[in-house]
């Protein structure tokens, strides 16, 4: 049997109507590309989508608990690290309180989404 293109999955949402975004080696930048080249040395994605708190708009929290075992991530905030983190565990772990925290939309799937949330908390606390 074949193996699937390593961009199987990217590749068949582009075709329905998806968009696309890439990573450059070594940037930290996703750049949007209208037809992408699938080069398997290129990190491609389905732009994720957005919500916006405020004018800042954040990769959308999670609305479905991911499989168990799968990490997720929180907004947190102390003095301990500068007034601003994230807390993160497998699915699994804590039940009430991740399905608690998936309810109100503070639910993660990744560090960098977590991380753009409580940047935008923090900058709607502030106000005018």
């Amino acid at each position: 049997m074949n193996k699937p293109h390593k961009h199987a999955e990217a590749i068949h949402a582009w075709a329905d109507g998806a968009e696309i975004e890439y990573l450059i080696w070594g940037d930290t930048h996703w750049y949007g590309c209208s037809d992408p080249a699938w080069d398997e040395d290129i990190r491609y994605r389905v732009k994720p989508t957005t919500i916006k708190i405020g004018d800042i708009e954040m990769p959308e929290p999670l609305r479905v608990m991911p499989p168990e075992g799968t990490d997720v991530y929180w907004p947190s905030f102390g003095p301990a690290t500068g007034g601003l983190y994230f807390e993160s565990c497998e699915v699994g772990y804590y039940p009430r309180m991740l399905h608690h925290l998936l309810g109100i939309g503070m639910l993660h799937a990744s560090a960098e989404a977590c991380h753009q949330h409580c940047l935008a908390l923090i900058e709607l606390s502030k106000g005018d």
